[in-house]
């Protein structure tokens, strides 16, 4: 797998968490969303698969130290 350096790694852990965050805010908690159980289930589900990322990715950056 190819290395990327840490900033590198630091600035995509910080994208996936402020996106995960603004999923939430911005869309989870919407009215228009929260109208429609198929729209916050596939918000959530957003939101999950991004904290997903972040964790993954913190992950194999520490593993690869």
């Amino acid at each position: 797998m190819p290395q990327t350096d840490d900033y590198g790694v630091h600035e995509i852990l910080h994208m996936a968490a402020f996106l995960q965050r603004a999923v939430e805010a911005e869309l989870c908690e919407h009215e228009a969303i929260n109208l429609d159980p198929r729209w916050r289930k596939l918000a959530d589900q957003a939101a999950e698969i991004l904290a997903d990322l972040y964790q993954a990715i913190g992950q194999n950056h520490v593993s690869s130290e």
